[in-house]
């Protein structure tokens, strides 16, 4: 394994990295912390909490990421996360030009909004684009590769789910019929937009396989997925008990951080011994 050839991200990524750590930051207060109040301290007034605390504990694990990004030495540890990123801002953005009037048109934190989401879309490929070639596809010196059945396994259930994000995001009434918490048209497109990025990384890892690579992106799933069980005596009076989704959301907030906690435990032991 020779991971001599990978390159540290170079400074521009470092400092759009910086910033966007201190917007997450700032979005996971507004949402995750005070969740009622995003009639004064948000781009729109969401509405029930669930939605708010969800939302904000994305940015969180975003920014964990990025944290990543800022301090990695190597670009091949943290590229897989920037067109999923990518995929996710477009997402936000044609959402909230098909939502304009929902948004609380005129406020800083709206001029803020659209402009991350004006300019991310963009940015972010950029970034990614002018570092490609930092990565020269070799696993890192300390590595572990996906078994072909967990690579292939891992691609057609990103493509499937990004299928069917595309197909909420569209239709938002199939994610609102299917939700055990209420949500409207913008939220629901919202919502199939952080989906869209959870299943587009997934497709991005089955692709790319390496262990190095997949690694800080699975720390950030792990983080985030905590939060959100954190959260759950929260959301709970949100969750409509005559759904059976409700069991299927509250299985998944426990089952998800457990089993991938489990598995990313059981790869560095492995590395461990490995290398040890």
């Amino acid at each position: 394994m020779d991971g001599s050839r990978s390159q540290k991200p170079n400074l521009e990524v470092r400092l759009v990295a910086f910033a966007v750590i201190l917007i997450l930051v700032v979005a996971f207060v507004a949402l995750y912390i005070f969740p009622e109040n995003t009639d004064q301290n948000f781009a729109w007034t969401i509405k029930p909490s669930t939605t708010a605390i969800l939302i904000g504990l994305g940015y969180l694990a975003g920014a964990l990421f990025f944290v990543r990004v800022l301090t990695t030495s190597k670009w091949q540890r943290v590229q897989l996360g920037f067109l999923p990123i990518t995929a996710f801002t477009v997402f936000m953005i044609i959402a909230t030009f098909l939502h304009w009037g929902r948004f609380h048109q005129g406020t800083f934190v709206f001029i803020v909004w659209t402009a991350v989401y004006i300019i991310t879309p963009v940015l972010v490929p950029l970034l990614w684009w002018r570092n490609r070639r930092n990565d020269p596809h070799t696993p890192d010196e300390r590595d572990w590769l996906f078994p072909r059945w967990m690579s292939l396994a891992a691609t057609i259930i990103g493509a499937l789910g990004l299928l069917a994000c595309l197909a909420a995001f569209i239709w938002p009434a199939l994610i609102i019929s299917i939700s055990p918490w209420t949500l409207t048209e913008l939220t629901g497109r919202v919502m199939a937009g952080w989906f869209g990025l959870a299943f587009g990384t997934i497709f991005m890892m089955g692709r790319d396989g390496r262990w190095s690579a997949v690694r800080f992106l699975i720390q950030s799933f792990i983080f985030g997925q905590a939060l959100a069980l954190v959260a759950l005596p929260r959301i709970w009076s949100d969750l409509n008990p005559a759904l059976p989704m409700r069991y299927v959301f509250v299985a998944g907030l426990v089952a998800a951080p457990v089993g991938l906690l489990a598995f990313y435990l059981l790869v560095e032991l492995r590395l461990v011994k490995k290398t040890g």
